[in-house]
């Protein structure tokens, strides 16, 4: 549960709470104002009762009977019989690492009824074990047995080696599962088959080597898949083919030297595709050619040295590429035409010499471009002049020498230009003049030895120029550069 979905239950458990103690009589202490309490514990009802008419029994299995909700914190605080005797059900069982003593004698089912005897478990909405120690020999493949209301179970961080065959078996409900920052190597066939209401599965940071043919046939309505920071270095042909809805993908960080092709063309409705950190060298033709309604796509940190005409033709709907840290040393011509809603592109830290001329001509709705740490030499003249809309442009550590007369005339939302760490030794007259939103400029560690009067005159909102290790001089005669204001100037 996020913050805000904490926030407003704990809201909603404030005022009923009020409304109960109007019920039963009596004054009471309102709950603590405490932003980092979300949601009524048994150690908060403690602090609730100032009147001798009202006992903690009375608070507790009101509250519980009522509204069905509880939190557990452990052996050390659990409520007794005698507190929940009325209670008939729960919603939530929360357990929390850094309120144990020691590791506690649950879970397992049988526990939990010897605790509660009049609960009725199959009630249950959300388990959460977070950070609870359920290594190998502790968990049981019976725990969530019956469970077939439950709806989120979160177990990352719980010391997990080896998931029972059957440990899913009754959760017919189950919308989410967490099992993230776990030790599994393994995951048994068909362990995932009943989970078909599942729509978020959450297995990254574990140490599985490979998924078994069909394990996700099952999980028809599955949105949501994270598998990144493991081990598989090849997802089998067809692996993904049932997940239809899936909008959400992250394979990031599996050592994947190969992308089968074909692996994603069943998924039409993916949005986010996330491939960084692997060991990716060639994208197949047509890997990309199915996602139509695909908006990010990660490939970066990887080892890709070429990209092949038209890999992203079909991508019509893209709106975030980031290709930085690879090994890529030139553009095609065309790479970009499709990509009409593309907003932020990165191809920073790569080995690219040449722009071709119209590179970027179909990128009107571009907002940021990053192209810093390659080995440009030029920038054709016009090759920025479609980018109305552009507001970031990073040229930095490059080898530019000459900026052409008007090269950023079109530019008219910019408002960062990083040229540091570039050959610039000239600055002429009119360069920047149409950068009237322009707030930073960053001009450093360039041999900068000749700057035309009024070279700055055209950028009235600058806040910063940055002309660290240049040979500029001159710089406190900031009218004859053109300035008509007092930006900081980083020297």
């Amino acid at each position: 549960m996020n913050s805000n979905t904490n926030q407003k239950k704990y809201l909603k458990y404030k005022k009923k709470y009020i409304d109960l103690k109007k019920q039963i009589g009596g004054e009471c202490n309102p709950l603590p104002e405490d932003e980092d309490v979300d949601l009524i514990t048994h150690d908060n009802l403690q602090g609730l009762h100032a009147d001798e008419r009202i006992t903690i029994q009375d608070v507790c299995y009101k509250i519980m009977s009522l509204y069905h909700y509880i939190i557990v914190l452990g052996n050390n605080v659990l409520p007794t019989r005698g507190n929940l005797t009325q209670a008939q059900k729960f919603d939530l069982i929360h357990a929390r690492k850094n309120l144990l003593q020691q590791r506690p004698s649950f879970p397992t089912r049988n526990y939990l009824q010897s605790v509660y005897p009049y609960a009725n478990l199959n009630e249950l909405r959300e388990i959460d074990l977070n950070e609870i120690d359920l290594s190998v020999g502790f968990i049981e493949p019976g725990i969530f047995y019956h469970l077939n209301n439950l709806r989120n179970l979160n177990l990352e961080r719980t010391n997990i080696q080896v998931l029972p065959q059957t440990i899913f078996r009754d959760l017919i409900s189950l919308q989410e599962v967490n099992l993230t920052f776990n030790h599994i190597q393994i995951l048994p066939p068909n362990i995932f088959d009943n989970l078909q209401s599942l729509t978020n599965l959450n297995l990254g940071n574990n140490q599985i080597q490979a998924l078994p043919p069909g394990i996700f046939d099952r999980l028809q309505r599955l949105t949501g898949l994270r598998l990144r920071n493991n081990q598989i270095q090849v997802f089998p042909a067809g692996i993904f083919d049932h997940l239809q809805y899936l909008t959400y993908l992250t394979l990031s960080n599996n050592g994947i030297t190969v992308l089968t092709p074909g692996i994603f063309d069943r998924l039409q409705r993916l949005e986010w595709l996330l491939l960084r950190e692997n060991q990716i060298q060639v994208l197949p033709p047509g890997i990309f050619d199915h996602l139509p309604n695909l908006e990010t796509l990660f490939l970066n940190i990887n080892q890709i040295q070429v990209l092949q005409p038209g890999i992203f033709n079909n991508l019509v709907s893209l709106h975030n590429l980031y290709m930085d840290n690879n090994q890529i040393n030139n553009l095609p011509q065309g790479i970009f035409n499709n990509l009409q809603y593309l907003a932020s592109l990165k191809f920073n830290n790569n080995q690219i010499q040449v722009l071709p001329a119209g590179i970027f001509d179909h990128l009107q709705n571009l907002n940021s471009l990053n192209l810093d740490n390659n080995q440009i030499q030029g920038l054709p003249a016009g090759i920025f002049n479609q980018l109305q809309y552009l507001t970031n442009l990073i040229l930095s550590n490059n080898q530019i020498q000459v900026l052409p007369q008007g090269i950023f005339n079109y530019l008219v939302n910019l408002k960062t230009l990083y040229l540091e760490n570039n050959h610039i030794q000239v600055l002429t007259q009119g360069i920047f003049n149409n950068l009237r939103h322009l707030t930073s400029l960053y001009l450093s560690n360039n041999p900068i030895n000749f700057i035309e009067q009024n070279t700055f005159q055209g950028l009235i909102r600058l806040g910063q120029l940055y002309i660290q290790n240049t040979h500029m001089q001159n710089y406190e005669n900031l009218a004859y550069y053109g300035f008509h204001h007092n930006p900081r100037i980083v020297i």
